[in-house]
């Protein structure tokens, strides 16, 4: 006869059957109150920012409008770690091997670049880099032969806009030159890494034009095309999170003033959801996805409030953390947890900023400045 109760349920299963579940709500148990008290295991990905300095100084980048509101001061707020500190951080994170990513400003930039990435690789490290594309053509074969994971390119659209939107005329012959070269290396090599995605943050001066861009990249071997939904901000938003930093830590960080976007909405959602539709229904010559993934309903709450927000809680402080030129620990929001000259990041990745923060997040779901940000949806 069936059990007809949860008592005379429990009691029809074997004892080893009750220790399994005993155990399994144990670990679940452990794990929220882990989560509730800020703690987390070892990271998945540790982004190594390793310079602020760019060549370009594009229109919609929130490193360049940093650099626009706080002047050099920015760029010199602290010396970059040397290739032998960063090699010192790499050698600190070998015991949790989780995944690398190197980006800026425009990494490529530091001379010592690949030195670092071969370093990395050398110790079982998977790797993935942004970059601009100004420097491709110049290091195409290295990466190629060091063995970079992925390779994540920024472009703005078609030629005359993407050399517009990044000040700088000749920019998207470069990255169509420097991607080439890089299918013509991993051609060479019978390789299949890296893995390679160009990413167009979408904004009010390319939306008429996401539809013509995959035509224009058919030909460069690219594994997939995201269209990147602006990350930003206003500014009540901006100084709420900045209030409630320093009413809970102490810190007074103008992170979010980056991006910062007074004259809402930021775009004609409506031509968005055309060319979104467009893209869907033609063929496209490379995978094209949009992030976040959004559907029609929430891509115009997300473009019209930026106070709305649109998941939540944020799981991503747990898995993940950045590393800044100077050596700064931050899990995101500007929030400063340590330096790695200092103490050790396996050190700081639970230390006592770092859990206080997290508790802090697991009992709010998000902070003010979490509305839009993409690792909302990055877990």
């Amino acid at each position: 006869m069936a059990p007809k109760n949860l008592l005379s349920k429990v009691l029809a299963r074997s004892p080893a059957e009750l220790a399994r579940e005993a155990a399994k709500r144990l670990r679940t148990a452990t794990r929220f109150e882990r989560y509730a008290r800020g703690r987390a295991g070892p990271p998945y990905a540790v982004s190594f920012w390793v310079t602020r300095r760019c060549n370009l100084n594009c229109a919609m980048c929130w490193v360049a409008q940093s650099r626009r509101l706080e002047g050099e001061q920015y760029l010199r707020a602290g010396e970059e770690l040397t290739l032998a500190e960063l090699q010192a951080v790499v050698d600190d994170l070998r015991r949790w091997r989780p995944r690398l990513g190197v980006t800026g400003g425009e990494p490529f930039l530091r001379p010592d670049l690949l030195d670092f990435l071969a370093y990395a690789k050398a110790r079982g490290f998977r790797l993935g880099v942004n970059t601009n594309g100004s420097f491709l053509g110049r290091d195409a074969a290295a990466l190629v032969e060091i063995g970079v994971d992925s390779l994540m390119v920024s472009v703005d659209g078609p030629p005359a806009l993407h050399d517009g939107q990044r000040r700088s005329p000749g920019s998207f012959r470069a990255v169509q030159e420097g991607l080439a070269a890089l299918a013509e290396a991993k051609g060479r090599r019978g390789a299949r890494t890296p893995y390679v995605k160009v990413t167009c943050t979408i904004t009010a001066a390319n939306v008429a034009s996401l539809a013509e861009l995959p035509p224009l990249l058919a030909d460069l071997a690219l594994d997939e095309l995201t269209f990147q939904h602006l990350w930003y901000t206003d500014r009540a938003t901006a100084d709420a999170q900045r209030a409630l930093f320093r009413e809970l830590f102490g810190q007074d960080t103008t992170y979010l003033q980056g991006f910062v976007v007074d004259d809402l909405p930021p775009l004609d959602v409506g031509l968005l959801r055309v060319q979104a539709r467009a893209l869907a229904s033609t063929a496209a010559p490379v995978p094209v996805n949009f992030y976040p993934p959004l559907e029609e309903e929430a891509m115009v709450r997300f473009y019209a409030d930026p106070r709305s927000p649109l998941r939540r809680p944020c799981f991503s402080r747990w898995l993940r953390v950045d590393l800044l030129p100077d050596g700064t620990v931050t899990p995101c929001l500007g929030l400063e947890a340590g330096n790695v000259r200092d103490r050790s990041l396996s050190v700081l990745w639970n230390g006592e900023v770092l859990r206080r923060f997290r508790a802090e997040l697991a009992s709010r779901k998000a902070f003010p400045g979490c509305s839009r940000c993409c690792g909302l949806f990055s877990d």
